[in-house]
């Protein structure tokens, strides 16, 4: 005996009820991922104003802008010349504190400095996480390849040529 129904009429109802048991459950996936999404969010707002950051919001990546040098630091606010601020945090969020300045003509605004704060005092210390959404940002910002070593700065972050050639190398 066979699932399959002989006529036509039976073949349409199958073929009905099974795309409405595939959008049922597509339906149920999508509200889980909707509420997981929404507690991870809740949860990013909550450590940001836990740590008194103003702009809780996630760092827009449009690369509306480019930026020339990016300074990795370890304590928010202390790169005055930096027109955007970051803030990586140790459960792997990245916050941004200091949002890009609006744009006054068409096409892509052209900054000097951005800055990047650090939830570790090394630059070897990052965890594997925690670089991987830092290499993330820095390869959004910077989009031409292959990027010089002296546009990443160290400021109150342990680490040696070596270690920003490295994290250099890594941009996609």
């Amino acid at each position: 005996m066979t699932v399959w129904p002989r006529s036509v009429v039976g073949k349409l109802v199958f073929v009905a009820a099974c795309a409405a048991i595939a959008i049922g459950g597509l339906e149920v996936w999508f509200r889980q991922h909707e509420a997981e999404a929404r507690t991870r969010s809740e949860l990013r707002e909550a450590a940001a104003a836990d740590l008194g950051l103003e702009n809780v919001a996630s760092p827009v990546l449009d690369r509306g802008f480019a930026v020339h040098s990016i300074v990795l630091c370890d304590r928010p606010g202390t790169v005055p010349e930096a027109a955007v601020e970051w803030r990586l945090l140790s459960d792997g969020s990245l916050v941004q504190r200091r949002s890009p300045p609006l744009p006054t003509v068409p096409g892509r605004m052209e900054l000097q400095a951005a800055a990047v704060v650090l939830p570790a005092l090394e630059l070897g210390a990052l965890d594997p996480e925690l670089r991987v959404v830092l290499l993330d940002l820095l390869s959004s910002i910077w989009i031409d390849r292959p990027v010089a070593v002296d546009r990443l700065i160290l400021q109150g972050i342990v680490g040696d040529a070596a270690d920003r050639a490295a994290l250099v190398s890594w941009l996609r």
